[in-house]
């Protein structure tokens, strides 16, 4: 069975089009579900980063890919079968235009992207193909980190997300792959194999531990 991930884009250029494709759509929201060749966080003792193939398939093949509000299947918003959901990969990453719903949740949505209180995107996926290498872990002087790089993944869904701030602080996360979400939000199905047999089963304690280290040197800037 593949294992479901999810990964969160702070500030991907979420914007609100109007007039859209369907005339009874409130408007047309765009942007980049993810982007290209840029490393992560620290996400629980490796780093990762996403190949400009890694789409490819699934556009190729033409899925059925959703797209949704908070990864909520209740609060649907197009698709790829009807043409209210249009993804495209260029230079940067995977871009989507997404033909709103004449929905109240659709038409709230709209105005959280257009007051800019929406503007981070995410994309759910399971992996087809990836490679491993290491580098230099910048948290830890004279050691390797491991790196992933997802060559193709399968596209599960898109979404338009609300990114939250650290806990206690008023700072979000710039991070590409979203590294200080919750680890249940970045693997909802658990860890998958590939990455334990990579870091060790335990790396779950090790996230938590490498985010409450930051989180705690975001707390001390702040409080200076």
């Amino acid at each position: 069975m593949q294992t479901l991930e999810r990964r969160f884009l702070s500030s991907s250029q979420v914007r609100a089009i109007l007039p859209t494709h369907f005339s009874s759509s409130p408007g047309t929201l765009c942007g980049y579900s993810a982007t290209y060749n840029r490393l992560s966080n620290d996400l629980g003792g490796f780093v990762e980063r996403i190949a400009s193939t890694a789409f490819d398939n699934s556009l190729r093949a033409g899925d059925d890919v959703c797209c949704n509000f908070n990864h909520d299947n209740n609060y649907i918003l197009g698709r790829v079968k009807n043409g209210t959901l249009r993804l495209r990969s260029d230079a940067v990453g995977l871009h989507n235009e997404c033909d709103l719903p004449d929905t109240s949740y659709a038409r709230d949505l709209l105005t959280s992207v257009q007051r800019r209180d929406v503007t981070d995107q995410s994309f759910a996926f399971q992996v087809e193909d990836e490679d491993w290498d290491t580098m230099d872990d910048p948290d830890n002087r004279g050691t390797r980190i491991p790196v992933r790089t997802l060559r193709s993944v399968r596209l599960i869904d898109t979404a338009f997300v609300v990114q939250p701030a650290y806990p206690g602080t008023s700072v979000s996360t710039t991070d590409p792959t979203g590294a200080d979400r919750s680890f249940e939000q970045l693997f909802p199905d658990g860890l998958p194999k590939e990455i334990r047999s990579r870091v060790g089963a335990d790396v779950r304690a090790l996230y938590e531990q490498r985010r409450d280290r930051r989180r705690r040197l975001v707390n001390s800037v702040l409080s200076i």
